[in-house]
């Protein structure tokens, strides 16, 4: 069963579930014990990656002057410490960062499905 770390790691602290391995490039900082698929010894998997993000959306006319405004305000927020400090707590990894790098980082990730679905045959209705 894949489960993002934030999701399972009172599970796993508390003995009620084992976490084999996590589906990030790196170990994650709450469970630093645990290696990645990647560090498994299976090379087919060398170079698995597979994480769960949350980005913020908006319709696609949203003005670039409210989109920097939303930006900036999301990047002070993550960077409070109350904020990043709770969120770290959890297991997650806050990065923050520009509207252009999370476009990019959004696009990889849709060619990355996408090439998984057409590899594995995928019907996609």
């Amino acid at each position: 069963m894949f489960d993002t770390v934030v999701a399972s790691c009172s599970a796993i602290s508390d003995g009620r579930a084992k976490a084999i391995a996590v589906t990030s490039i790196a170990r994650s900082h709450v469970l630093p014990n645990v290696p990645t698929v990647a560090e498994s010894g299976v090379d087919s998997l060398r170079s698995f990656e597979s994480s769960g993000w949350f980005g913020l959306y908006g319709p696609a006319n949203v003005s670039p002057a409210l989109t920097t405004k939303l930006n900036l305000a999301v990047n002070k927020v993550i960077a409070l410490p109350a904020v990043n400090d709770t969120l770290r707590e959890a297991g997650a990894t806050l990065l923050g960062g520009s509207p252009q790098a999370f476009a990019q980082h959004n696009a990889a990730e849709v060619a990355r499905g996408s090439a998984l679905i057409r590899r594995l045959g995928v019907p996609v209705d």
